[in-house]
């Protein structure tokens, strides 16, 4: 079945309900993490960055990465890029461009089709009132969680977002699905960062709204795992 059909409608209604846009499998120990150094306002400090599936590439090709989202279904990642002119300067009309890895064939691009911009994972972009190469952006179906794109002191494209009241460098998303359902149902969306001042690596998980911490265990007994 088409990957919009398997998932666009989950993260949709989900998303839409309270989900911030970003994830992780249950068991860290098995992430090649590193030490865990810390946790505090509901987010896990890391000495190095955890990585969710050694078997997924990551879209290293792709120039002016921001951030990019994994799902658990498939190694086919989204990838969130800034859309710089010759001269180095964001596009004001279109900042940031999304498009597909499609890793599960030749690593080819994709456009996101007409549904998956508009309702699942597009973005909206707004200019900041001071800056004007600085912009406000949030996926279109989680408008409350935004980012904020901007040039570093490099002149790099990134994207930072806070974490537990640390202000992070958004690195990448890892949504885990429960695909023994009818139709896959979001478990949990975590969002991996880099602390920009202690250069600490953060993570934080984030729920469906109404659902428990038994909810994993529930689903992997389904699963028989």
């Amino acid at each position: 079945m088409h990957n919009k059909l398997l998932l666009l409608l989950p993260v949709r209604t989900l998303w839409a309900a309270g989900l911030a846009f970003c994830l992780l499998i249950p068991a860290m120990a098995g992430a090649g993490a590193g030490a865990k150094t810390a946790t505090s306002n509901g987010v896990t400090v890391y000495a190095s960055l955890p990585v969710i599936r050694k078997d997924f590439p990551v879209p290293t090709q792709d120039a002016g990465i921001l951030f990019y989202l994994q799902r658990s279904m498939n190694p086919n990642t989204i990838i969130y890029s800034a859309n710089l002119t010759r001269d180095g300067h964001f596009n004001n009309s279109e900042p940031v461009q999304v498009y597909w890895r499609r890793f599960n064939s030749n690593g080819e691009t994709r456009a996101l089709d007409n549904d998956e911009s508009i309702f699942a994972f597009g973005v909206q972009a707004v200019p900041d009132a001071k800056n004007p190469q600085t912009f406000w952006v949030n996926i279109v179906s989680y408008p409350k969680r935004k980012a904020r794109v901007t040039l570093n002191e490099k002149g790099e494209p990134v994207a930072f977002v806070e974490m537990g009241g640390r202000q992070a460098r958004l690195i990448y998303a890892y949504i885990q699905l429960d695909e023994g359902w009818l139709m896959p149902k979001v478990r949990h969306v975590d969002v991996f960062g880099q602390d920009t001042k202690t250069g600490d690596y953060l993570y934080e998980r984030v729920k469906p709204s109404g659902q428990d911490d038994d909810d994993d265990d529930k689903g992997a007994r389904r699963r028989g795992r």
